[in-house]
């Protein structure tokens, strides 16, 4: 199809190609219901980070918002929000200094091979995380593996009214 229309118990949520709706989905439940897995939703509140912003998940926990969000973002400064991130976005750790992809450390819970990819299910302050990595990647339950988030493809939402921050 070269449009999807995204219904919510009756009402649309959002219309256009698909494309569209995965990278700037209008809400939040737009944002879980296209892509496999779905998107992970992690509580947070955005801070003032180094002369910039990062979104708070624990208090050992930020991760650093890309410069060109900062403007966007910086409004919701000291706001409980809800950041999402797909599986595809929180991938084994790289070295590349790519700019707006952050590191952090995940004790593994799960690991589910899928043959092209793995899944690594792992808790952020008891929410659920999957990361999706290349299955060459050793990870074992109970682990602590070091994964990069692209947070270039994030998306801030309000959990007061269930949609994405613009």
């Amino acid at each position: 199809a070269d449009r999807v229309v995204v219904m919510n118990h009756g009402l649309i949520e959002q219309v256009g190609p698909p494309q569209e709706l995965y990278h700037n989905p209008a809400t939040r439940f737009v944002a879980g219901f296209i892509g496999s897995p779905a998107m992970n939703f992690l509580p947070c509140r955005v801070e003032e980070q180094n002369g910039g912003l990062a979104v708070r998940l624990t208090p050992d926990l930020a991760l650093a918002v890309p410069p060109q969000r900062t403007a966007r973002y910086a409004p919701y400064k000291g706001k409980q929000m809800e950041l999402g991130i797909r599986p595809e976005h929180c991938f084994e750790y790289h070295d590349n200094r790519k700019p707006g992809v952050t590191t952090m450390n995940a004790k593994v819970d799960v690991v589910e091979p899928m043959g092209m990819e793995t899944l690594i299910h792992f808790f952020i302050d008891g929410t659920p995380v999957c990361a999706r990595v290349d299955p060459a990647t050793h990870a074992a339950p109970e682990e602590m593996l070091p994964l990069s988030v692209d947070m270039n493809q994030m998306h801030l939402m309000d959990p007061a009214n269930n949609g994405r921050v613009v």
